[in-house]
């Protein structure tokens, strides 16, 4: 993920589509801009990339042409009413999916894929990146430990942990905190 779409769940109103992502599938044209069509009834079906579990949409949610823009959106609301037990999580969630057309839709629109977006919903400030750390230099591994505001260093606080590596290659535990070139996969603890 290198630059994906991030949707904040507090702030953000619509997801948005390219225009030329929504095409008919008969005539491969847009169907916003050569058909005039400004709403399409859509199902969703997104792919945690953190937990790999699926999930669909229960019912449709209409998707609105936006001319002037040549976008499409749907409102952030229609989607977590359907989805959005999904969006729960404490802390940032990348999510890749499919779009298609309500069954029985007459606009025959081609189904197309949701490139990776993450969820932002707010809370990620009280996890992992903004939360005090150490370094642990051991004899055979190196941890970063991350711990809850005001408790660092005091047992039963930890919240997080990675392997602290050396190298940048994330094969040799770091020997000395100012060595920490790369870290492992976080766990909660």
């Amino acid at each position: 993920m290198k630059f994906p779409q991030v949707i904040n769940l507090e702030t953000d109103a619509v997801m948005v589509f390219n225009g030329d992502s929504v095409i008919n599938d008969t005539d491969q044209l847009p169907l916003g801009t050569d058909h005039s069509v400004t709403s399409i009834d859509v199902n969703f079906k997104l792919l945690s990339l953190k937990s790999g579990g699926e999930l669909s949409t229960s019912s449709p949610i209409t998707m609105t042409y936006e001319s002037t823009l040549d976008y499409w959106s749907i409102r952030i609301s229609d989607l977590k009413t359907q989805v959005g037990f999904l969006f729960s999580d404490t802390d940032k969630t990348k999510y890749v999916g499919r779009v298609t057309e309500e069954a029985g839709g007459t606009d025959d629109m081609r189904a197309f894929k949701i490139e990776e977006f993450a969820i932002d919903n707010e809370s990620f400030t009280d996890v992992w990146m903004d939360l005090p750390y150490q370094i642990e230099i051991g004899v055979t591994e190196s941890w970063m430990v991350w711990y809850e505001d005001g408790y660092i260093n005091t047992a039963g606080y930890e919240k997080f942990k990675a392997p602290a590596y050396e190298d940048g290659i994330g094969t040799t535990y770091a020997t000395d905190p100012a060595r920490v070139t790369h870290r492992g996969a976080i766990e909660k603890i």
